[in-house]
């Protein structure tokens, strides 16, 4: 979701919200005895709009919190200060006091401050700052009700309290603006340590969308500290998480075509990947992001291996009897029809489970491989090579919501920084590869690569299987399938 930036201005900012209840009652409660003469009712019912205010304001604690998970901090705010503002010149306007409890009740369904967090050190100077503010407020409003309690057309006490509602509602106004004015802050996810190419990518856009100096901020948060793997994608859709560096086969519960991106064999080398960016395949799967409420940044293809804590895997009745992870429900469909038996798990929790005898064997990317260091728990490598069975979807992907609160200029710069780490990975995906094979090797690990034969072998499993119920199961299936193996 869209934060404000961390600015002295915003502790201003929090501090007004946080006083907002405050400073309505203690500039209310002077001119109670004015109000019960200009209504020509009792006192009574002069403090029932109070205590309805209040009663409001309580309630408003228990949907503000919910609201602002499902649709964001800022818009919960600007919406709580929108009902604050139409509640004040309500309680103005009519001369009747049933309407002024209506408006009272209404005008305190404001937000609390905290739906708009800027910044934890801010709060340490917000609270002391609006206490400051409500302290002088019961003076002053006593003191304007006793001096102008006749003003100069006529209208008493009652053209004063509707001066100031429309002060009031003016000072929300105000206060929407200045929220709306600061610069954003985009929340970025990923699951795996800094450092980590994915990582690298993120970095690449954050410094670019920096240097255009169009009042946008990423904020990078890596291994899985702000959301777990699986979550990012649903928390994207929902505006809750504005940018993620995502495996698309993590989110092929909700679409199940998004498996055709780990689907086994089907890519083979990083100058095929490259190729299939361009071609129809992926524009149907890019439409299916869109159409989800998910926009693109950047592609990237990351070529895997298997690592092993017994034998060597090669060709399929290499697997037969292990306990394996595989990524995705495609490539666990291939295993199993090999004679695996399979254990689902993101790639964060491969060591764990490598080393606690859970797993005797995985497949992951060459980055996750080296990242996670994985060769402290393995036996065996078997290297991508020139026929690499495992290649994975995982682009820098962004909500839809967030996106479509930005302006030209700042998307302009997304797109930049998006292009900008394309060009990046695509350089250092080849390299990833090596460093693999050396990290594993000097850790003592065998190493071992697929041969053509062991490669076409598995191919042949794999439509048996993973191909075939691929087709069967998932709308366009199969088209995505001849689509993608017609990409030379």
């Amino acid at each position: 979701m869209l934060l404000a930036a961390p600015r002295p201005a915003v502790a201003v900012l929090l501090a007004a919200l946080v006083a907002f209840q405050s400073v309505s009652t203690d500039l209310y409660l002077p001119a109670l005895a004015a109000i019960v003469e200009a209504l020509a009712t009792d006192v009574d019912s002069v403090q029932l709009t109070l205590s309805l205010f209040l009663v409001g304001f309580g309630a408003g604690q228990l949907l503000w919190g919910p609201i602002s998970d499902r649709f964001g901090r800022r818009p919960a705010l600007l919406a709580g200060l929108a009902l604050y503002a139409l509640g004040a010149p309500g309680c103005a306007l009519p001369p009747v006091s049933r309407a002024c409890w209506c408006c009272g009740c209404f005008g305190g369904w404001q937000p609390p401050a905290l739906t708009s967090p800027s910044g934890w050190r801010w709060w340490v100077v917000a609270p002391t700052a609006a206490s400051a503010a409500r302290l002088p407020s019961p003076l002053c409003h006593g003191t304007i009700a006793t001096r102008f309690h006749k003003d100069k057309q006529g209208e008493g006490p009652m053209g004063l309290h509707r001066r100031l509602r429309v002060a009031t509602f003016a000072v929300a106004l105000a206060a929407g603006l200045v929220g709306s004015a600061q610069a954003l802050v985009l929340k970025a996810s990923h699951q795996w340590p800094k450092g980590d190419v994915r990582d690298e990518m993120l970095r690449i856009i954050a410094r670019e969308v920096k240097a255009a100096d169009v009042d946008l901020e990423i904020r990078i948060y890596p291994a899985k500290s702000l959301f777990k793997p699986r979550e990012q994608w649903r928390a994207m859709v929902e505006g809750q998480l504005d940018i993620s560096a995502f495996p698309l086969d993590y989110a092929s519960g909700e679409h199940p075509q998004f498996s055709a991106t780990l689907m086994p064999g089907l890519v083979r080398n990083h100058e095929r990947a490259r190729r299939l960016n361009d071609s129809e395949f992926m524009a149907r799967i890019k439409q299916i992001i869109e159409d989800a409420g998910v926009v693109v940044l950047a592609d990237a293809w990351l070529a895997g291996g298997f690592v092993s804590k017994k034998g060597c895997i090669r060709g399929p009745e290499t697997v037969k009897g292990l306990v394996m992870r595989a990524a995705g429900p495609m490539f666990e469909e291939m295993l199993r029809a090999a004679g695996a038996s399979i254990a689902s798990m993101p790639s964060s929790e491969i060591y764990t489970a490598m080393q606690q005898g859970v797993l005797d064997a995985a497949n992951t990317s060459s980055a996750s491989l080296v990242s996670y260091r994985i060769y402290e728990v393995s036996r065996c490598l078997t290297a991508p090579g020139e026929n690499a069975l495992w290649f994975m979807y995982e682009p820098v992907l962004m909500s839809k919501k967030s996106w479509d609160a930005l302006n030209d200029a700042q998307r302009e710069a997304l797109l930049r920084g998006g292009q900008k780490a394309e060009e990046y990975f695509f350089q250092v995906a080849k390299d990833l590869d090596a460093r693999l094979v050396d990290v594993y090797r000097k850790a003592g690990v065998e190493i071992t690569e697929m041969t053509a034969d062991e490669y076409q072998a598995w191919i042949q499993v794999a439509k048996q299987s993973a191909y075939k119920k691929f087709a069967e199961e998932v709308p366009g299936g199969a088209e995505l399938i001849e689509l993608a193996l017609a990409v030379e």
